[in-house]
């Protein structure tokens, strides 16, 4: 029983005794403990940092390395908060460890750009960053002002850019002051909260002692024991007065130190805003400066324009001048020259009036020429009369180009056989109309003369005829003749045809066919034979048909809106679309279309399209054809 009240008592004598090892030390061996070099994350970079700032002062060369090989994991796992705490320290170190604030301004100059980018980011606070500016930058600043050797003066530049937001951090630190003021009020009413708890507890552990002094003497133990405890007693007691005295100690110090930092705080805001208004003084010297120096530049600059201005009108006069001179005397001989030229102009003018109505006489004399062969030539062309009687329903759309034409159609009647051609003779004008004034006759010939009705053997003697009448195989003339020819058979109700080049078109029960004539014209050496075959193709008369024998003036006619040409296709859809008018009114439509389609241009060549249709009243067109005969007798 005394054993165990004496072993109580030594324990509460080690409870107010313990070892007084030092916080920071511990702290930094802890710290130490977490160092793992296989760890690269965000956490092994903050022990770096906080290890690099507790050894600053112990320790600057182990601060600087454990900062630097934070700075450097940072880096590589791009940490851009550990880089800023980091470039921080090495900024503190070069400071205060090397007295190199030029690199000390350079780090915390990086410091400050993260700092700054992290806050438009929205990643840290604003007291954050001005946090860096009044516990390390700012505060280095002022002992580097100090300094006033030649060597820190390309430091100081360095930091007066950290003073562009000076004036907002001390509208922070005002706010702030307050608010940690308060804080620390709270913080000492706490404190002395819990020392007066610690001061109830230890008169509960005194008047505990004294219950186990009572014990001890009501125990009669020996005396030798009873004196060791009275003195561990006794020593229990001074330790209970000296805890209760430090408390108490500890407690008025705060009150003190609340005291004095106010009275700092005071003195701190005293001399911010001394520094604030020296650096309003100094930016305020510096702007009138700038004004300054940007008048002078201003005048400088007005006074160097204003002379480049005079120096560049003085040239300017006198290049004029130069010019006036030597352009009044080119105006005097170009003058000179304009009378010469003028007098020679009215003589030439004079030889051109009598030229041109020489000109005159002889166009209208050749006008006169061309008028009467048009004459000659429509009299050579067939009867329209007798086209009429034999193929009532039927046109003929005849547009020369000039005043006469190259094209023509030749119609005869040969027994019970109709013969019916459209011509497109080589050229247009006086060469075509001679062609055709050629073929015509070579056509009377060979059909009315020699009786040859097949439109093949036709064809194949007009090219003979051609050859042999132009000499084309001594003088190589090439020119000849593009046409369909058709014979309608009105014995065996067929209808022939053969072509040279120019196709036959004819529509039956609402169909179009389209039959293609050969591929060489009458007539021209670029085939050099004297004898050519023809193609002949027979279309049966037992349906109702619509046939069409064009030249190629309709379909190669340029115009519509994009001034392209008409083309083959577009022509025989509008025969179909139209094929069951009647004729004469087809033929005011295919008039028109191609008005219509010219517009304001101009025609390119002659145009002839014949249209006719032949039906199955058998009797009465064999009747038509023996009263065209005795006509034609």
């Amino acid at each position: 029983m005394i054993n165990k009240l004496l072993g109580a008592l030594f324990a509460i004598v080690l409870f107010f005794f313990p070892a007084m090892v030092g916080a920071q030390s511990h702290k930094i061996n802890s710290l130490k403990i977490l160092v793992d070099a296989s760890k690269k994350d965000n956490n092994q970079v903050d022990v770096l940092n906080k290890l690099g700032g507790l050894l600053q002062k112990s320790s600057p060369s182990a601060a600087e390395s454990y900062t630097k090989r934070a700075l450097g994991l940072a880096m590589d796992i791009s940490y851009t908060t550990g880089m800023a705490m980091a470039y921080t320290n090495l900024g503190d170190l070069s400071a205060s460890f090397h007295d190199d604030y030029l690199a000390a301004a350079k780090y915390y100059e990086k410091a400050y750009d993260i700092y700054r980018e992290l806050y438009r980011n929205n990643a840290i606070d604003k007291w954050q960053v001005y946090r860096f500016l009044t516990e390390n930058a700012i505060p280095t600043y002022n002992t580097l002002r100090e300094k006033k050797k030649g060597r820190y003066r390309k430091a100081r530049k360095y930091y007066q850019k950290l003073y562009v937001e000076f004036t907002d951090y001390l509208t922070f630190l005002a706010t702030s002051t307050k608010d940690k003021l308060s804080s620390k009020e709270y913080e000492l009413k706490d404190k002395d909260v819990e020392l007066k708890a610690k001061e109830r507890e230890l008169l509960a552990k005194q008047a505990k002692l004294k219950a186990i002094d009572k014990r001890l003497k009501s125990a009669g133990i020996k005396l030798q024991q009873r004196e060791i405890a009275q003195k561990l007693l006794e020593l229990a007691k001074d330790s209970l007065s000296d805890s209760l005295f430090i408390a108490e100690s500890i407690r008025l110090k705060l009150a003190d130190s609340l005291v004095i930092k106010e009275l700092e705080i005071k003195n701190n805001q005293l001399k911010l805003k001394d520094g604030a208004l020296q650096l309003l003084k100094q930016r305020q010297k510096l702007d009138r400066l700038e004004l300054d120096k940007a008048q002078q530049r201003t005048l400088i600059s007005s006074i160097t324009v204003g002379l480049v201005l005079l120096l560049v009108l003085a040239f300017v006069l006198y290049r004029n001048n130069r010019v006036q001179k030597r352009t009044n005397a080119l105006l005097t001989v170009q003058r000179n020259q304009l009378k010469e030229r003028n007098f020679e102009i009215e003589q030439q003018n004079e030889e051109i009036r009598n030229k041109n109505e020489q000109i005159g006489s002889k166009n209208k004399k050749i006008t006169e020429s061309i008028n009467y062969a048009q004459r000659i030539q429509q009299a050579i062309l067939p009867d329209q009369t007798l086209i009429k009687t034999v193929l009532p329903q039927s046109f003929i759309y005849y547009r020369p180009y000039q005043i006469v034409s190259g094209d023509f159609y030749w119609f005869g009647v040969v027994d019970k056989k109709v013969v019916y051609a459209a011509i497109d003779c080589t050229g247009h004008g006086v060469p075509g109309a001679f062609m055709s004034m050629v073929g015509s006759a070579l056509l009377n010939e060979i059909v009315n003369q020699k009786q040859v009705t097949e439109p093949d053997l036709i064809l194949k003697n007009l090219h003979i005829g051609i050859r042999d009448s132009l000499r084309q195989k001594d003088t190589l003339n090439q020119d000849g003749m593009d046409m369909a020819m058709i014979v309608i058979d009105t014995a065996t109700q067929q209808l022939h045809f053969a072509g040279a080049k120019n196709p036959l078109v004819y529509i039956q029960q609402g169909e179009l066919h389209t039959i293609k004539g050969d591929r060489y014209p009458i007539g021209d050496v670029v085939i050099n034979k004297d004898e050519r075959t023809f193609t002949k193709h027979t279309i049966a008369l037992d349906h109702t048909t619509v046939c069409y024998m064009f030249s190629d003036g309709y379909q190669d006619q340029f115009g519509g809106p994009e001034k392209r040409k008409f083309m083959g296709k577009r022509l025989r859809q509008m025969l179909l679309d139209h094929h069951q008018l009647d004729f004469e009114k087809q033929k005011a439509v295919y008039e028109q279309t191609l008005l219509d389609w010219i517009g304001k241009g101009t025609q390119i060549d002659d145009v002839l399209l014949i249209g006719f249709k032949f039906d199955q009243h058998v009797p009465e067109q064999v009747l038509k054809l023996k009263q065209a005969n005795s006509i034609i007798e």
